[in-house]
């Protein structure tokens, strides 16, 4: 598969200033779940995750892990739609979005992580085991 266009644009530092930005939303509690409730509950059964409540430290503990090495490009079909998410992004053009693949400590295994910042609040898209 070819490397998205834009890939090279974004520099490890601009991905760990990224990376910061959407833990830092995340434990201000500026993060928010697509509504489409079966996609969510569906890939949380396949992590072994019980309860949606969980996710959210869950996620905080993944980002530990994340390197700007780990980044695959922009999610490459848009990440929102306005019934899709509780409280979509006011402006999506402002919206940046992101994939990451790496082997796991915590889960223990190859995951792919896709989200999408837009002013100061992280949108979860997709968490995933295996590569996208």
């Amino acid at each position: 598969m070819a490397r998205p266009p834009n890939l090279d644009l974004m520099k490890p530092d601009d991905l760990k200033e990224k990376i910061e930005i959407a833990k830092l939303a995340m434990i201000n509690g500026k993060c928010y779940f697509s509504a489409n409730l079966d996609n969510l509950v569906d890939e949380l059964m396949q992590l072994n995750i019980d309860n949606s409540e969980d996710l959210w430290p869950l996620l905080i503990s993944l980002f530990s892990e994340i390197r700007p090495d780990h980044y695959k490009g922009p999610i490459l079909s848009p990440p929102f739609k306005e019934a899709d998410y509780e409280n979509p992004p006011k402006n999506r053009a402002l919206s940046e979005s992101f994939v990451f693949s790496w082997k796991s400590k915590k889960l223990k295994n190859e995951i792919t992580l896709k989200f999408a910042l837009n002013s100061g609040n992280f949108y979860f898209v997709s968490l995933r085991n295996g590569s996208s």
